[in-house]
């Protein structure tokens, strides 16, 4: 339209969960879910702009209770002040709801709503070997209440607001391999009025080595240390902290990827200050023809509670699963897909495991 590419989808995806609730007693179902999404993009040689609006109405056979509205939409801008420096910005909102599989759900006769409103601007600058990324992100969060038989659960204790702040420097040492270092800063303030409830200040420095073979092969590893320390009320953490990609593509038609990962993650459970979440995934795709891709994935995960009331919510995730995507033209792809989840608690009472197997239909202008 003009100087403007206005890019419509909607996706069609059909689940059979066969543990909707998380629940060592399962509960089983079938999940119609709608996701529209319209894309507006410039189509300029300097600057640029884009919009979008997206929706997802989730549907349940028979626990009705369980159905859900989210939707969202933002606009971003990218403004060009030479040659190879940017500034971008973003303004997004959320509707959403918390799955079932999350530890903060409060257990509502419902899923439980939030509303995240995000603002977001970065600065980017390359100049030959040395490239420079700065970033500031400002989000608040609004949760719902929820209700348990008639009774109210406050859940405004999790509102707040969240400022993050990042800056990375890069050396490229050769055409293949780059070294950076990294700090960041993440400022967390509480809602509640006149109690500094969780307020933390978290702050974190790392230093890292990224590597490119041809496309043929990519990396990023990092290591590093965070410490969050808390106004009141709950104990300070620091740790080691560490990641990496690696993405190996040894023909055309496959790619093997594996990630690694620790993050620092909100909790509001009685006596933890912090979630210690480290994460392990590995795939592998394969384009069976030139159509026709399929995936194989594994991944695992552990979240350890921190502080000295932390309770024995400690857990390991174990999960697998297996994907095939058809495209019989550029704009239809036909998608079947399986998940499986086993999650171990340290009360092992509470384990589960879960199965779905998703048929997906999506069509993309």
């Amino acid at each position: 339209m003009g100087v403007f590419v206005v890019r419509p989808s909607i996706l069609v995806l059909e689940t059979y969960d066969d543990n909707i609730y998380r629940d060592p007693d399962k509960d089983s179902d079938f999940i119609t879910a709608v996701r529209p999404e319209v894309r507006v993009s410039s189509d300029w040689s300097l600057h640029g702009i884009e919009g979008g609006i997206q929706g997802e109405l989730g549907r349940y056979a028979e626990f009705d209770s369980e159905n859900y509205n989210d939707y969202s939409f933002y606009l971003s801008g990218r403004y060009d002040l030479a040659h190879e420096t940017s500034l971008n910005l973003k303004g997004e909102y959320q509707k959403r709801h918390q799955e079932r599989d999350t530890l903060e759900d409060p257990g509502g006769d419902e899923p439980m709503e939030y509303s995240v409103k995000n603002v977001f601007i970065g600065f980017t600058r390359e100049l030959s070997l040395l490239r420079v990324n700065a970033s500031a992100l400002h989000s608040h969060y609004i949760h719902d209440d929820s209700t348990v038989s008639g009774t109210v659960i406050d859940n405004s204790i999790r509102d707040r607001t969240q400022q993050e702040l990042d800056l990375r420097v890069a050396y490229g040492l050769t055409d293949n391999y780059e070294i950076y270092t990294a700090a960041g800063y993440d400022r967390r303030r509480y809602d509640q009025n006149g109690v500094a409830f969780r307020d933390s200040d978290t702050t974190n420095i790392r230093g890292g080595l990224a590597v490119n073979f041809t496309g043929k092969l990519r990396g990023d590893v990092y290591a590093g240390y965070v410490w969050q320390d808390f106004e009141q009320n709950f104990d300070d953490v620091d740790l080691f902290n560490y990641g990496g990609a690696v993405l190996w593509n040894p023909s055309q038609l496959t790619s093997v990827e594996a990630k690694v990962g620790r993050a620092l993650v909100e909790t509001v459970q009685a006596g933890a200050s912090t979630i210690v979440r480290t994460t392990a995934d590995a795939s592998i795709a394969h384009a069976i023809r030139e159509n026709v891709l399929g995936e194989i994935f594994a991944g695992y995960v552990h979240n350890g509670y921190e502080g000295a009331g932390a309770s024995d919510d400690d857990n390991r995730i174990y999960k697998a699963g297996l994907s095939v995507v058809y495209k019989p033209t550029r704009n239809v792809s036909a998608g079947l897909r399986y998940d499986y989840m086993n999650r171990n608690f340290d009360d092992s009472a509470r384990d589960y495991d879960n199965n779905k197997v998703m048929l997906s239909l999506r069509y993309e202008y």
